[in-house]
Formats: C-alpha cells, structure tokens, sequence
C-alpha cells in the first residue's frame, strides 16, 4: 500500500494497487481471527491440538497444489529463476537510503521522484 502512494506513476490507478494490498492484509487478520476463535472455542486439549493441525494443513494447502502442478504455464511464472529475472527491486528515493539505494526513476522534467509522504 505504501508503495502504491509513494509511486503513483507507476500504477494506472493507484486506488485499486492500494486496494489489492489493503485487501489482502484484511484477508490475512481476518483468517488469523478465524484462527483464534477454532481453538479458543475447543473444549479440550485434543481437540486444540487436531484444530491447530487443521488449519496448519489448510494454511499450507496452496503450497501442496503449486507443488503438485507439473507443466503448467502458470508455475513458471511463479518460480524463482523467472521472478528474479522479471520482478527486479527497487527502492525509494528517501533519503534514508544509500547512494546505491536511490531510485532511478525520473519524472517528465528529467529529474528523480521525491519520496512522498
């Protein structure tokens, strides 16, 4: 979310690039919650224990089908000799960066994006 605000030039709508990552950290509390409330809600210690597996495996679940895939096209876009090649850091033009660190992106005048807060 941040880094949607912080580079909107980047986005052709900075609402829904901030959307997406608002979503998925609401997703991610709520399936916590939801977590919580399955094992606070056992009655004994057992059914704690079988409850906590359960949601160990459901929360791995989508590591099981990625890994299960063979020659699908979508898998090569996920694995990591693509992604390092494709999806390449960069970093914000705060000042709290190194030399090295700055961002390399210019605006249409020719000169660096400041940080924007």
């Amino acid at each position: 979310m941040k880094y949607a605000v912080n580079h909107p030039y980047k986005f052709e709508s900075v609402f829904f690039a901030w959307l997406s990552g608002f979503l998925q950290c609401i997703s991610c509390l709520l399936v916590e919650l939801a977590n919580i409330g399955v094992i606070c809600g056992a009655n004994d210690t057992i059914s704690i224990v079988f409850n906590f597996i359960a949601l160990a495996i459901i929360a791995e679940f989508d590591n099981y089908v990625f890994g299960s895939m063979k020659n699908e096209s979508f898998k090569l876009l996920c694995e990591k000799d693509f992604t390092e090649r494709v999806l390449i850091i960069q970093h914000t033009t705060s000042k709290k960066c190194g030399t090295d660190e700055k961002s390399t992106e210019k605006d249409e005048n020719g000169e660096f994006r400041p940080l924007r807060i």
